[in-house]
């Protein structure tokens, strides 16, 4: 798909830094930005990752424009009573964080994932902080 674009987000203690909308196929930007992320990390401070979460996003029915459609249309966009929803891959690069008690505590992470509209794209970046602050708390023992 010719002139996508994503948004890179940067997050540090569960507040948004930074937001930026960057041209390229979103699999080439998170490549990209891990690599630069990787310079910046301190392996003696915690671990690395790059984590892809699939979000569920539903907007009202009708969509209030066909550029929103064209955006959401290589997602999964199906109907859903009054909405449509579309499933958007979210790539979380996490490069400063560390296991604290039963919880992981991810201090710096970027968010790579399309873009789909301003609204949007604040919606899923505030859902995606308020996961990782829960991560927090702690997992399950097995």
């Amino acid at each position: 798909m010719a002139g996508e674009s994503c948004i890179v987000a940067r997050i540090r203690n569960y507040a948004l830094v930074s937001s930026e909308v960057v041209s390229g196929k979103v699999t080439d930007v998170v490549r990209r930005v891990a690599a630069e992320l990787l310079k910046e990390w301190d392996p003696e401070r915690g671990d690395f990752m790059v984590l892809r979460d699939d979000r569920v996003i539903q907007v009202k029915l009708p969509l209030p424009s066909p550029e929103l459609y064209d955006r959401l249309k290589n997602y999964n966009i199906r109907r859903s009573g009054d909405s449509a929803e579309a499933t958007i891959p979210v790539y979380e690069i996490i490069y400063s964080g560390d296991w604290v008690g039963g919880g992981f505590r991810a201090e710096e992470a970027v968010l790579v994932f399309p873009f789909i509209s301003s609204e949007l794209n604040n919606q899923i970046i505030s859902d995606i902080i308020n996961t990782l602050r829960t991560e927090e708390v702690g997992f399950e023992e097995e």
